[in-house]
């Protein structure tokens, strides 16, 4: 079991790390409000007392894919807050537009994320 294997969004943290694994994923857009997300989500993990868990994925993710914008956003939303499940658990096109309306923080943290399942969709490398 890996050590996030306790939290809800345990199965959408190991997708992540197995979609970037290897792809040699770069960086394109950084969305607004991208790091004040990524500083509440923070917090929130550290109140959460889920900071190791969130420091063993990012190691898993900065080790294979080295774009934390992409990767880390992605684990970081899905350790700190248990609705990014929705925002996975939608084909990756209308996450982006749902995410747009609601504009929280785990969307802002998921969106490079999404933009990449969506590009991958599009040319059909996998089946989402």
């Amino acid at each position: 079991m890996t050590k996030w294997g306790h939290l809800p969004n345990a199965v959408h943290i190991d997708q992540v790390l197995s979609v970037l694994a290897g792809r040699g994923i770069t960086a394109r857009e950084i969305p607004p409000g991208w790091a004040a997300a990524w500083n509440e989500a923070v917090h929130e993990v550290k109140d959460l007392s889920r900071d190791s868990t969130w420091m063993t994925a990012m190691d898993s993710v900065w080790g294979t894919t080295h774009y934390v914008a992409a990767g880390g956003g992605a684990i970081l939303a899905l350790i700190a807050y248990d609705h990014a499940d929705e925002y996975m658990a939608t084909p990756p096109g209308q996450a982006l537009v749902w995410g747009e309306l609601r504009g929280d923080h785990a969307y802002i943290l998921l969106r490079p994320y999404l933009r990449i399942l969506a590009e991958i969709a599009r040319t059909q490398e996998i089946i989402i």
